[in-house]
């Protein structure tokens, strides 16, 4: 938490990005920066927010992601990679404890990837980290909802659903609804 202090009438605690405690009477202005009158009743609680690893080859894919939760506001914090084998390395560095993070509460895998396929993903997700985590919610994205696909994911306990692209803000409430 950091703190601000204006001459002697206001003092305002950034929570979060966007989330403010103002005590005071006066509006804090500071380099064209405008808060406005702020008061105790504007007060909201910090939202606990779950991490969400997103598993994408496709990097403007998981910009877009990113921004969906920014602008919605949604309670989820966003992790990304491109990079199958290094999502599985942060998913290990996670289980070891050496991460910055917690172990992610949602995967979101894309299923169509160069080097590692996203079915092979969810086979050494399950083999290394299915026991130790089975609270994360693995979901699978992918461009086309091939019927011979949603019944593969359905074939392992962590896959929880299967979504077509591109992320949403409906796919973000779907996902924290099986949490």
């Amino acid at each position: 938490m950091t703190a601000s202090f204006h001459s002697c009438h206001l003092i305002c605690f950034v929570w979060n990005i966007g989330t403010f405690l103002c005590l005071g009477r006066k509006p804090f202005h500071r380099d064209n920066f405008f808060l406005g009158n702020c008061s105790l009743n504007t007060f909201k609680e910090p939202v606990q927010r779950k991490t969400i690893l997103f598993i994408d080859d496709n990097k403007p894919n998981n910009v877009f992601s990113r921004i969906v939760i920014e602008m919605d506001n949604l309670p989820l914090l966003p992790v990304s990679f491109t990079k199958p084998e290094e999502a599985l390395d942060y998913l290990e560095a996670c289980h070891q404890g050496t991460a910055e993070a917690g172990f992610p509460d949602f995967i979101i895998l894309d299923l169509n990837m160069p080097r590692i396929h996203g079915f092979t993903f969810v086979e050494r997700y399950e083999q290394r980290f299915k026991a130790a985590h089975p609270e994360t919610r693995l979901f699978i994205m992918s461009t086309t909802r091939r019927f011979e696909d949603e019944n593969k994911a359905r074939e392992f306990a962590s896959v929880f659903g299967f979504f077509e692209k591109p992320f949403s803000k409906e796919i973000a409430q779907a996902i924290l609804e099986k949490s």
